[in-house]
């Protein structure tokens, strides 16, 4: 189920049906691509139900399975999401930094692998410190 309307990221839960079957409920996903919030600026303007420019993709898969006697059923299979950032330059647009205004979705799991890989960089220089620093004792 998907619920829209309230242009901000709001939850996500699991429920289970009467007859057995799990589902997902998507209560709002937020703002995939619009302009509100313009000039918002990053940590200067935060708002009380949310940030307009935040929102995510809801991933699923519906399985068909078929129970013979029992009837053919279609279930929920995995469940996942993407985060999604609005980002436009009207501000640097305004300020002449920019001539084209752009608005368009910024899909932050791409940069996971990356940051992983530089937690785990770090994690073993911390390792490696601390091991370095018993060593002395």
């Amino acid at each position: 189920m998907w619920g829209t309307i309230p242009h901000v990221l709001q939850p996500v839960e699991t429920y289970k049906t009467a007859d057995g079957r799990n589902t997902v409920i998507f209560y709002s996903l937020g703002n995939f691509l619009s302009n509100q919030s313009r000039t918002y600026v990053d940590g200067l303007m935060p708002d009380k139900d949310g940030d307009p420019r935040d929102s995510m993709i809801g991933l699923f898969s519906a399985v068909r399975k078929d129970y013979g006697p029992g009837g053919v059923r279609v279930e929920l299979g995995h469940v996942g999401f993407c985060r999604v950032w609005g980002r436009n330059n009207r501000n640097e647009v305004a300020s002449g930094r920019a001539k084209t205004p752009v608005i368009h979705p910024v899909l932050i799991d791409r940069d996971m692998p990356r940051l992983q890989a530089r937690l785990d960089e770090l994690n073993r220089l911390r390792r490696r410190a601390k091991r370095t620093r018993l060593r002395r004792c």
